[in-house]
């Protein structure tokens, strides 16, 4: 069954290496707009991470010690808390899933 309307966001930046899927949950009110928030914060969060000194995409450390692993819960939990305060400004719930 296809929906008439997408609440999905995708991104696809290549100088990061970073593929980002967000699911708008339909149903809820402001889905397309938690899914577009998402996907906009955790690219911002690591264009910030990559210009800092200790650039986590810098390391050569397997993944889970790296702190690249560090950098991408920083931008989803960044993520997560602009889609609340979102939520809290429309008296709503906007809600998304990523991968």
């Amino acid at each position: 069954m296809k929906r008439e309307h997408n609440e999905d966001s995708w991104l696809i930046n290549e100088d990061l290496g970073l593929h980002v899927v967000c699911d708008g949950m339909g149903g809820h009110a402001g889905g397309e707009t938690a899914s577009r928030l998402a996907v906009q914060t955790i690219e911002r969060e690591l264009l910030g991470a990559r210009m800092r000194p200790d650039d986590p995409f810098a390391s050569a450390a397997l993944v889970a010690d790296a702190p690249l692993a560090s950098a991408l819960r920083e931008a989803i939990e960044g993520a997560c808390a602009a889609v609340y305060r979102t939520s809290k400004a429309w008296c709503s719930s906007p809600r998304t899933t990523r991968s």
